[in-house]
């Protein structure tokens, strides 16, 4: 896609809608995760330690966390992998199969599983949005947010806030992405 076709306020519109959508898929996947691992502690134990273990490395962990992996995971899978299987398998099979790739690279079976979901809905985005960089923006917020609420934001929150958080965040979430869908259509008509 050429960004010479779009003014420069429509397309800054639409990575800004993606970042949104980053921001609240995080918070959403991050309450999700806690109900899902709550019942079985020991995994929940393991996952926050490697995770923790992750981020313990000042600015090189955040460098690392949230620029250079967004990049280089949204060139592999969403660019090369998703776009050059898209044209040989469809985008249904090309999906799946960046998705399942992109789960196993996280080699922890909790991040493989949620990563693999996050890959389809990635590889969603970048059909519906046109662009990489739609991807990418998605990711880096995506990560970004993580990143923060693991530093900052109490690790014992209530219950409800966490299910107030995620009915909000699913609610933005989706509307969010129909305002992408509907942004694409928009420049397709252009």
């Amino acid at each position: 896609m050429s960004l010479n076709k779009y003014p420069p306020s429509h397309y800054l519109t639409h990575l800004s809608l993606c970042g949104i959508l980053g921001i609240v898929t995080e918070l959403f996947a991050a309450c999700l995760l806690y109900f899902v691992l709550t019942p079985f502690q020991d995994v929940a134990v393991q996952y926050q330690g490697q995770i923790a273990d992750k981020l313990n490395d000042g600015i090189e962990s955040f460098m690392a966390v949230v620029v250079v992996s967004p990049l280089i995971e949204e060139a592999i899978y969403r660019f090369l992998i998703l776009g050059i299987g898209e044209r040989f398998l469809g985008f249904a099979a090309a999906n799946l199969i960046q998705a399942a790739l992109f789960g196993i690279l996280h080699l922890n079976p909790v991040q493989s599983i949620y990563a693999f979901l996050l890959g389809l809905l990635i590889g969603v985005l970048r059909k519906y949005s046109g662009t990489v960089a739609a991807c990418i923006v998605f990711h880096v917020t995506f990560n970004l947010t993580g990143y923060l609420s693991d530093r900052y934001l109490p690790g014992e929150m209530s219950v409800y806030i966490r299910c107030i958080v995620m009915l909000i965040s699913l609610a933005a979430g989706v509307y969010v992405f129909m305002m992408i869908r509907r942004k694409r259509c928009e420049q397709r008509t252009v």
